[in-house]
């Protein structure tokens, strides 16, 4: 039995406790919080390499450990147990492998800050939700490590609670956040009704037998999808993302690369025999990825904020994993959020060390000439770069054709619409050329825009360049587990997984590979560059003069299509409208005068009573007798 599963969870718990608990000085906390994932790394290595050498089966290769059993409900039993498969094997590498390497980058870029031991805490209580999340055999486990997820989020983004901004940010990502889990609920409940149990065997053998394209399997995977959309930042509750980049960069690296935003890939994935079971919750995956990809892309073009660029990234990148999964090619969309993970966590942590040079500035229009004072991050943010455009021989590269080569193939043996996610999707590789090198020429090509934050910027320490170097060695071979039309390593892994429980949806296979797909992707990724390159390292034409040719569309990028103030007009201003109307015209206006009311009448008639107590014996003895004549008479007149 491999009790490393065990100890994958239970060294981040560890470290949370030691660090939240224990006085301890900043020394050992750097030492506490980045060890104790590193012994879950380990843990998870070990795991790994004890599943990838089992022979197969024909179930597949996994391990599902009942670490205790509940009974629930009457006869309704639910374990809390770990399913260990080469899926989340795969979630808890990256998970404690890339998070090791931020909280290292973290000892450096958090020192001297306050609430030191607070926010090493946090961290591993968010990496231990996060596995509790990828690990769980049964949905209910699932929504805790996923609500754990959201509340440490809240906690990690709001780390500057004394900031209006930071606290805001944090209310906002946790009340998106609450949409999803509601969606996810739901599902849940169903499952339990319609299947008498929430586990993963139980659901996805029970869901086989439902009419293929069905009503019921199809309310699921669109609840299921709402929790998904709302954790991955995806259309149209991505709101949240931009505004979360207001916690500490590390915090961006490890949430909006690695963990948290992929939780929603990581379910539709799991989940994928409800969702073969309906093509139309298919359909409506690949195309919020497809518009995804562009939207996203499209307000990177117009955000000075070095972060919110990235963030935006992050949101187009996730997208793609979206499409990957949407057309039933789940490898794929794995693929993608395991290369994701390596040059996404690079480029923030690259942004880090540059709001660290520069007194935590973010602006980019402030920037420029740092390839001069940071060497160092401005190569390994190039690596980042280039990986993330999918410039071949690159990661990015590997795992984005993997997506779009994929809904080529789809879109050959489909319907039409499946070329209009195809040619979204190639316009947004032409797209991410562009804002991420508007992004790199800006920060470090030209002349100082500001010149004593220029004079005073200084490179960051080997505590933050030892994670961003092998990150960014990741980021170049790290695709490498697969070669276009030749070989697949981790389609191959996960194959046991999508063929372990019944479906009656389309074989699951990867899609052959197209040279005309990926040509067509390096063309508008070639073209991307080359306007980037144009306009803001050459500057002919000027930036300010590509802005006043459209200044109606650079109004709309620039204000992010006024999404948030339409959700501010929609929801918001309504619901608050609302419920001081009802303070007005119905807490004031009724429930207070039926409240008062009550007592004017209570006041009078105690008044009339006291009317008669008046301290004379005669009067009472009055009274009584005129009680006494008023009960004889009745059953005397009674009687008759």
């Amino acid at each position: 039995m491999p009790y490393a599963v065990y100890l994958i969870l239970f060294f981040p718990f560890l470290g949370f406790v030691l660090n939240a608990l224990l006085p301890l000085n900043n020394r050992v906390v750097s030492l506490v919080g980045p060890g104790s994932v590193l012994l879950a790394f380990v843990s998870a290595a070990y795991s790994f390499n004890w599943l990838h050498g089992r022979p197969d089966t024909p179930l597949g290769r996994s391990y599902d450990a009942v670490f205790t059993r509940w009974a629930l409900a009457g006869p309704f039993h639910l374990n809390v147990g770990f399913l260990l498969d080469p899926l989340s094997s795969l979630m808890t590498l990256i998970i404690t492998g890339v998070g090791f390497l931020i909280l290292v980058y973290s000892t450096g870029y958090m020192r001297g800050e306050d609430g030191y031991r607070r926010f090493f805490a946090q961290m591993d209580l968010f990496i231990l939700a996060m596995l509790i999340l990828v690990l769980a055999d049964n949905y209910i486990w699932l929504l805790i490590g996923w609500a754990g997820v959201g509340l440490t989020s809240y906690l990690l983004i709001g780390y500057y609670f004394l900031r209006p901004s930071a606290v805001a940010a944090a209310r906002k990502a946790f009340v998106m956040n609450v949409i999803g889990d509601w969606g996810m609920m739901i599902a849940i409940f169903m499952m339990f009704v319609l299947f008498g149990g929430v586990d993963f065997n139980t659901v996805f053998t029970k869901v086989h037998v439902q009419p293929y394209d069905g009503l019921i399997p199809t309310v699921l995977a669109l609840f299921l999808l709402v929790g998904a959309v709302a954790k991955s930042a995806q259309i149209p509750l991505y709101t949240w993302l931009p505004d979360a980049m207001e916690g500490p960069t590390p915090v961006s690296a490890l949430i909006h690369a690695a963990t948290m935003v992929t939780a929603g890939v990581y379910l539709i994935a799991r989940s994928y025999p409800i969702y073969q079971q309906s093509p139309f919750a298919l359909h409506v995956v690949a195309f919020i990825g497809c518009a995804g990809v562009v939207f996203a892309a499209t307000m990177g073009l117009a955000n000075n904020d070095i972060k919110r660029v990235l963030a935006y990234s992050t949101m187009s990148q996730i997208a793609y994993m979206f499409c990957g999964v949407g057309v039933a090619v789940y490898s794929a969309g794995m693929f993608h959020l395991l290369e994701h993970a390596f040059f996404k966590a690079l480029l923030f942590m690259g942004a880090g060390a540059v709001m660290h040079a520069l007194g935590d500035e973010l602006d980019i229009q402030k920037m420029g000439g740092l390839r001069h004072k940071l060497p160092f991050v401005y190569w390994t943010f190039l690596v980042g770069v280039l990986a993330i455009i999918g410039t071949p021989l690159f990661s990015g590269f590997f795992s984005k054709e993997d997506v779009i080569g994929a809904v080529f193939g789809r879109a050959q043996s489909g319907d039409g619409w499946d070329w209009l996610v195809w040619a979204l999707l190639v316009i947004g590789a032409g797209l991410t050329a562009i804002y991420m090198f508007r992004l790199f020429f800006l920060v470090f090509h030209g002349d100082p825009r500001d010149r004593e934050l220029y004079d005073h910027a200084h490179g960051p320490g080997w505590s933050m360049k030892a994670p961003m170097l092998v990150l960014s060695v990741l980021a170049v071979i790290g695709g490498y587990i697969a070669f276009p039309g030749q070989y697949n390593l981790l389609d191959a892994f996960l194959s046991p997984v999508f063929a372990r429980w019944p479906h009656n949806g389309p074989a699951i296979v990867a899609q052959p590979f197209s040279l005309a797909s990926m040509l067509a992707t390096l063309l508008l990724t070639l073209v991307g560059f080359l306007v980037a390159y144009a306009i803001y390292y050459r500057r002919n034409p000027a930036p300010q003069r590509v802005g006043s040719l459209a200044p109606a569309v650079y109004r709309l990028l620039y204000h992010r299509y006024y999404v948030d103030e339409i959700y501010d007009a929609a929801f918001v201003w309504t619901t608050r409208t609302f419920y001081r109307l009802t303070d007005r015209f119905f807490e004031e206006d009724t429930l207070d005068n039926i409240v008062d009311g009550f007592g004017v009448v209570t006041r009078l008639a105690g008044g009339w009573l006291r009317g008669a107590q008046t301290g004379f014996v005669r009067n009472y003895a009055l009274g009584i007798l005129f009680g006494a004549v008023l009960i004889v008479g009745y059953y005397v007149i009674g009687g008759r």
